[in-house]
């Protein structure tokens, strides 16, 4: 395990103790394909590194069409941050396109080992950044915005 965390871009910088830790507190959970890893709108009480298979990022626009987000994720991608740091629901459905082996880590263990090390953190704020911008971009593109997700989950 502590060779896959060494090769994982948000982690790779991290001394080897961190490493250990990050290993010791890792669950590994697996999913088949088409299961919901994690759901719009559901408490963000954890983080997720891909340790193999990919996801995909779904942004429910409408009820009805299920639109649209068109992020892939696989080995060594993370996803589950963004609700962590901003304390909000999650912001998109993160569903199993093959069979995926993720590590999973509580909010807790999240911010102890990764979020409070510097440049992970700015690693993972760059990319929250970044996907909150992409999900305004694309619910534009249907005449919704951030306001009208986050009014419909009573944020």
């Amino acid at each position: 395990m502590m060779d896959f965390f060494k090769e994982v871009p948000l982690l790779r910088h991290m001394d080897e103790d961190r490493l250990r830790e990050i290993a010791k507190r890792a669950k590994v959970r697996n999913f088949n394909e088409k299961d919901v890893i994690i759901r719009q709108g559901e408490n963000s009480d954890k983080f997720f590194i891909v340790k193999d298979g990919v996801v995909g990022i779904v942004l429910e626009v409408n009820k009805e069409s299920e639109e649209v987000m068109g992020n892939l994720k696989k080995k060594g991608d993370f996803f589950g941050e963004i609700g962590i740091i901003y304390n909000i629901p999650r912001s998109a459905t993160v569903i199993a396109l093959t069979p995926v082996s993720v590590f999973e880590f509580s909010d807790s263990d999240f911010m102890e080992l990764i979020f409070s090390d510097e440049e992970a953190r700015k690693l993972l704020q760059a990319s929250a950044e970044t996907r909150l911008l992409q999900d305004e971009e694309a619910l534009e593109k249907y005449k919704k915005t951030i306001l009208d997700v986050i009014y419909k989950y009573n944020i």
